[in-house]
């Protein structure tokens, strides 16, 4: 498998992503630099729907749309689908993302607002339950 940054695909270009990659992806505006970061169980089929959902003017993120539309019939050049992360445990897909969504600042993103500041409390909460265990294990062996 490729190192996810050989992973760039321009949304003018063949998707020629294999099939299955669980990843932690961004979606990138390249003339402002701001990006949309998710998770996916399979990147290939997450590109196509990005991609349709800007076509179609439907795409979730308004801003991102927006931007999309802006540079109508040229924007597909603009914009790119990067692997940022492959994660081969599916299940700390959630832990992956939100560590990418808090590497950045709010205004660099088009994710909403709640959705950095739920990664933030989602972090502080696996790390309080890491402190806790940790704890317990040290007093465990402190008193033996």
């Amino acid at each position: 498998m490729q190192d996810p940054q050989h992973y760039r695909i321009r949304l003018n270009e063949k998707i020629t992503l294999p099939k299955g990659i669980a990843a932690i992806y961004a979606l990138v505006n390249l003339i402002n630099g701001r990006m949309y970061i998710g998770r996916t169980r399979c990147a290939q089929k997450r590109v196509k729907e990005h991609l349709s959902q800007l076509k179609n003017g439907t795409h979730h993120v308004i801003e991102l749309q927006l931007d999309f539309k802006k540079y109508r019939k040229d924007a597909p050049e603009w914009f790119e689908f990067r692997i940022l992360e492959v994660v081969n445990d599916r299940k700390k897909l959630p832990e992956a993302e939100d560590k990418w969504i808090l590497q950045h600042k709010k205004a660099q993103l088009y994710n909403a607002p709640s959705e950095y500041d739920r990664a933030g409390r989602r972090r502080r909460k696996r790390q309080r339950a890491s402190e806790y265990i940790q704890g317990n294990i040290f007093e465990f062996m402190v008193e033996e």
